[in-house]
C-alpha cells in the first residue's frame, strides 16, 4: 500500500470532507471493505427495547419492517442474539417462540436457533388467531381483508398457492370496470 498517497488523501479528505480520493487509493491496494455489520452492545440493545409485562417480550421500539425489527442493517433479533449470547452460525435462523415479530430477547422461551426448514415449519404450524395477526401465508385462516379461508372461500392457483375468490372476484370486477372505461373514453 502506497502509504504517502494514503496521507495525501486523508489529509486532502480532511480539508474538503470529500473521501472518494482514500477510498481510492485503498481501492488500488487492494483492500476491500468488510461488510459485516458491526455488532451492538448489550447496552445499545436495551435502549431500544421497552419490556412488555404481560409475556416478559423486549419489543424492539425502532425501525420495524414487517414486524421484525432492524438495527444497523440486520434484523433485531439476530443483532440481539450476538450482542448477549455471541454469534450464530451462517446457516441458522431465529425463531420467534413467543410469536412476537418485534421481540428480541435472546432467551429459549422467546428465540431459538433452528433450522430454515424447522423455522418454516414452525411458522406454518402456528395457525392465524385473528385476521389481523401476521403470520405465514399457509397458516392464514383469513384473507387480508377478513374473508374465511375456507372450503367454499379459497382456490388453488396453477403454481399450488392459495387465494381468495372473494378478493379475485372483487379484483375482476374492478379490472372490468376500468377495462370498460377504457372502451367508453
Amino acid at each position: 500500500m502506497d502509504l504517502e498517497a494514503l496521507a495525501l488523501a486523508i489529509a486532502e479528505a480532511r480539508l474538503t470532507g470529500d473521501d472518494t480520493g482514500v477510498k481510492e487509493v485503498l481501492r488500488r491496494s487492494g483492500w476491500k471493505p468488510t461488510h459485516r455489520a458491526i455488532p451492538p452492545t448489550p447496552v445499545e440493545i436495551m435502549a431500544r427495547v421497552k419490556v412488555d409485562p404481560e409475556t416478559g417480550c423486549w419489543v424492539w421500539q425502532l425501525n420495524l419492517i414487517q414486524g421484525y425489527g432492524h438495527y444497523r442493517g440486520q434484523p433485531a433479533h439476530r443483532a440481539s442474539w450476538e450482542a448477549f449470547v455471541g454469534p450464530l452460525k451462517a446457516e441458522e435462523h431465529l425463531d420467534h417462540v413467543c410469536r412476537n415479530r418485534a421481540c428480541v430477547r435472546p432467551e429459549p422461551e422467546h428465540l431459538e436457533p433452528v433450522s430454515k426448514a424447522e423455522n418454516n415449519r414452525r411458522a406454518i404450524e402456528h395457525v392465524q388467531q385473528s385476521p389481523d395477526e401476521v403470520v405465514h401465508h399457509g397458516a392464514k385462516r383469513w384473507c387480508k381483508r377478513g374473508h374465511a379461508f375456507d372450503d367454499s372461500n379459497t382456490g388453488v392457483d396453477r403454481l399450488g398457492k392459495r387465494y381468495c375468490k372473494k378478493c379475485r372476484h372483487e379484483a375482476l370486477k374492478r379490472w372490468r370496470a376500468r377495462e370498460k372505461a377504457k372502451r367508453a373514453g
